[in-house]
């Protein structure tokens, strides 16, 4: 008995070792046809002799201009077919009739296997109908479901065909347009991480009041063009809400195979199972189309299906479509259907796969080389939505024409999705990569161009000044503008704007890695070890002076620039599309005089929230970034030379690092910044004077609120946390609604503040408390530099996601925006801007400040606000060149509303 048992172990042994040698091989194969399929998407494939509509048709379409241009417009792809899906067609043509075909029930057993696999939705393949188009089936069910003058509301910007087949049938178009807002989502929901621009449904407060008074919705799931993937509980809700309101809902879901980064396609007809299971009523009514057109580039098969939420709505689509031949397809439409269904599943992942990288190469480039054209990265789709609004132009043909003419790019003109998409162009990504980087080199020199054309004549309001070239001015003591021959004279009711400081914009000092690199390089600085100061901190430790320190303790720059290398990918490099660093800088006040951290808490409290963050930075994105393997710490005490100072250059170096290199570790965009504002204040220390008394940790975090980013598109932390006096019980979740608020067991936490302006800064500054006063200088001159070279080059700003300013804070502000000259666009929306607020900030801004400036966005302001806008415009000079002004939603009337356009002619005022 025992032989037979050892016998059949050895067997099942040697069996399970020759599984996994097949195992290893066919991976090996796997690997080596797929490397194979995705190199071959590198090159270009011409298809000039195969009649498409992309390329064929651009010149009749778009002009003589379009035949020179790379055509990126139309959604298809310009990649190599799936072999399977060829193939099926090469068997089939090699068959000698081409007469009438029938959908076979195989053909069904292969769609409905696939929803079933990929979405979880049981579709029983007699079900299915089959449908030339999804812009066709539309149509049909336009005829179906409604009857001329009845309201049917689609949500722009959306793909013009379906709104034309509204109109064209006698219908009322009711557009809904979709919002733009960050949302933030969990981890891993999405290419932007934790917080994304995106497209907002807005159900209950805008979309529902409308609902009553419609027969038919159109949901594009996920959304063309700006690829969003509307989450399960949007759909709930929706679904809840058409149902309690009688609508017929009608998903184009013809994107659904294209969901990106790992986010899940959620079909309409599981959504309404769940809204009908949580209400006790029935499911809404519900036609759903869907096709292999977009997922294999099947478009000119003209083969689609189409399913319903029950017989009614299936007899009433069937009585429009049969009688017009509308419910069978051709030979190839039949072969390519059940081919791309069965067998074209691998071949899809590595089309999407590739596209990612296409889409993030373009997003990190625009971001990097072209910060005018904000791009908005899709969840789903291949098409990537631009927003151009920051090139000024103020009508979409000019931006066409800027497009076709100086770029040579043939992209789809936003104004054809939505009116107000003018200023918004769609890139068709699903191309080649030697195309796209072709792409974006035009696009470059067509923008640089472009801003060479529109700089000024004056001098730069930061250039260098000498004190023999012009004399200080009277009433300040600083230097007067340098006026040359060719400028232009003064405006009336304006007043020249005065120099700040002497020294140009610089903003690679707080952007790129090289700045801190070259600190580090010298010597004067050295970053703590992350996992070292963690280790430390376990053991109850204390840390010491930096002289004191092992060399253990330290992370040298060979390493950081090893990690940061290994962070990176081909497109968007070292620290990925956010250009983070593996640098955490801490914020604190010191103890003693002699310690700034004698018994170990302050460590003790920072070494938690360093474990519990590095996981975060270790953790790989989305958008290529491949996460930190270890993090270096910047700690005054153990970064810098500390007193006694066991030489003379030891004391140069403490005094260089904290005179000319502060504020570039706090405000640089690429560090994390940990705040401890609430200890050891509160944890017994025998200090007087706390964080906010204190004037180095001032100055430390004004330079991180000046600009550093709010939230980051690939990496899951933030830049900015206040840990308070205990950790919190997430470090995202800092901002609160009040100056401090309390988290559950972590104390106090200050809420990020709003920007601090350089004179403020003077202000404030002299309150606080310093050591010495020289060290109050010091910090002056630190902080007036960071804000000549960052304010100075910053274009855009967004404080979307920041609390509702006070007057107080409205009005520092405003003496940020006095330094902003380079500033292209300012969007002050969503902040919870009040009447007075907006006053104290206009009546702050110099006269011709913001010289630049061509879009300001901000809403919920009436006509004391709108007013007071049109003040500064007119008797101030603010904003010379504004082109376009958002209004969103306001209380004002018609007619200060065209006050507004009267006193600056060519504005465009934009409401909603």
């Amino acid at each position: 008995m025992l032989a037979r048992l050892l016998g059949r172990a050895v067997v099942t042994g040697a069996l399970c070792v020759v599984l996994r040698q097949c195992a290893r091989v066919l991976r090996r194969l796997c690997a080596s046809r797929l490397g194979r399929v995705s190199a071959s998407f590198d090159t270009p494939v011409d298809r000039s002799a195969v009649f498409t509509v992309k390329h064929g048709m651009a010149a009749a379409l778009h002009g003589e201009a379009a035949e020179g241009a790379l055509k990126l417009w139309l959604a298809d792809m310009d990649l190599p077919g799936c072999d399977a899906i060829r193939a099926a067609l090469e068997r089939r043509a090699r068959h000698p009739t081409y007469g009438y075909t029938y959908q076979p029930p195989q053909m069904w057993d292969a769609v409905s296997r696939w929803l079933r696999e990929q979405y979880h939705w049981a579709v029983p393949p007699d079900s299915l109908v089959f449908v030339p188009s999804v812009v066709t089936g539309f149509a049909t069910a336009l005829a179906a479901y409604t009857r001329p003058g009845d309201r049917v509301l689609l949500m722009t910007p959306l793909y013009e065909p379906l709104q034309a087949a509204v109109t064209g049938l006698g219908r009322v178009l009711i557009r809904f347009p979709l919002r733009e807002g960050g949302v933030g989502g969990a981890a891993g929901e999405g290419p932007a991480g934790e917080e994304q621009r995106e497209l907002q449904l807005d159900l209950c407060g805008r979309l529902e009041p409308l609902l009553p008074t419609v027969k038919l919705l159109l949901l594009c799931s996920p959304h063309n063009p700006a690829g969003r993937v509307w989450r399960r509980h949007e759909l709930v809700s929706l679904a809840a809400a058409c149902a309690r309101h009688g609508v017929v809902v009608v998903e184009d879901a013809i994107w659904a195979d294209w969901c990106l980064w790992g986010q899940p396609f959620v079909p309409l007809a599981v959504a309404a199972a769940e809204a009908a299971a949580e209400t006790g009523g029935p499911p809404c009514m519900r036609v759903t189309f869907g096709a292999p057109s977009k997922s294999w580039n099947l478009g000119g098969l003209h083969a689609a299906w189409v399913n319903f939420s029950d017989g009614a709505l299936r007899q009433a689509y069937l009585a429009q479509a049969e009688p017009a031949a509308l419910t069978f397809g051709s030979a190839f439409a039949t072969e390519g259907m059940a081919a791309a269904y069965t067998h074209g599943g691998p071949w899809l992942r590595q089309a999407k796969a590739y596209v990612q990288d296409n889409l993030a190469f373009v997003a990190g480039y625009l971001r990097e080389h072209v910060p005018e054209i904000e791009p908005l990265v899709p969840r789903a789709t291949y098409l990537l939505w631009l927003d151009c609004s920051a090139l000024g132009f103020l009508s979409a043909d000019s931006l066409n024409r800027f497009m076709l003419e100086e770029a040579r790019l043939l992209l789809s003109s936003g104004f054809s999705f939505a009116p107000e998409a003018r200023s918004y162009q769609r890139l068709n990504c699903a191309c080649s990569r030697p195309v796209l980087v072709e792409t974006m080199s035009r696009l470059r020199r067509a923008v640089e161009k472009l801003r060479a054309s529109r700089a000024p004549t004056t001098a730069p309001a930061f250039a260098p000044l000498s004190r023999e070239s012009t004399p200080p001015d009277a009433d300040t003591g600083t230097p007067g503008d340098a006026t040359p021959a060719s400028a232009s004279p003064p405006r009336p009711n304006s007043s020249p704007r005065k120099t700040r400081w002497p020294e140009p914009p610089d903003p690679e000092r707080y952007a790129e890695a090289g700045s801190l690199l070259e600190v580090l390089d010298a010597g004067h600085v050295r970053l703590l070890r992350a996992s070292w100061l963690v280790e430390l901190a376990r053991g109850g430790g204390v840390l010491a002076r930096r002289q004191e320190l092992p060399d253990e303790a330290f992370l040298s720059p060979t390493e950081l620039r090893l990690i940061l290398k290994a962070s990176g990918d081909n497109y968007f490099g070292p620290g990925g599309v956010d250009r983070v660093l593996p640098i955490v800088c801490i914020s604190y006040v010191w103890d003693t005089e002699e310690h700034p951290d004698p018994t170990g808490e302050q460590l003790s409290l920072v070494g938690a929230a360093l474990e519990r963050e590095l996981p975060k930075f270790a953790m790989p994105g989305s958008l290529g970034f491949q996460g930190f393997s270890d993090v270096g710490v910047f700690w005054d005490f153990g970064s810098l030379h500390q007193r006694p100072f066991g030489s003379e250059a030891e004391a140069a170096s403490y005094a260089y690092a904290r005179d000319e290199t502060m504020d570039a570790w706090f405000a640089h965009q690429g560090t994390a910044v940990l705040m401890l504002t609430q200890h050891p204040m509160k944890r017994g220390s025998h200090r007087q004077h706390g964080y906010e008394e204190s004037g180095w940790p001032t100055l430390e975090r004004c330079c991180a609120e000046q600009l550093k980013q709010t939230f980051l598109t690939d990496c899951r932390w933030k830049l900015l946390v206040d840990l308070g006096c205990g950790l919190p019980p997430t470090l995202d979740d800092c901002l609160r609604s009040e100056r401090y608020s309390r988290a559950e067991d972590s104390g106090l936490q200050m809420e990020r503040g709003w920007p601090v302006g350089p004179d403020d800064f003077d202000l404030l500054a002299k309150v606080k408390r310093f050591r010495v006063a020289s060290d109050r200088e010091a910090a002056c001159r630190l902080y007036r530099r960071l804000s000549g070279k960052n304010l100075g080059s910053v274009t855009k700003l967004s404080f979307e996601g920041m609390r509702t300013p006070t007057d107080a804070d409205a009005r520092s502000l405003g003496g940020c925006l006095n330094y902003c000259d380079a500033l292209l666009r300012l969007d002050l929306q969503g902040v919870g801007m009040t009447e007075s607020a907006l006053q104290a900030l206009l009546l702050r801004l110099e006269r011709r400040s913001l010289p630049n400036l061509r879009v300001l966005r901000v809403d919920g302001v009436g006509e004391v606000g709108v007013l007071a806008l049109a003040e500064a415009l007119q008797f101030r000079d603010t904003a010379a060149k504004l082109d376009e002004l958002h209004l969103g939603r306001n209380d004002a009337s018609e007619e200060v509303k065209r006050l507004l356009c009267e006193v600056r002619a060519g504005l465009a005022v934009i409401q909603g």
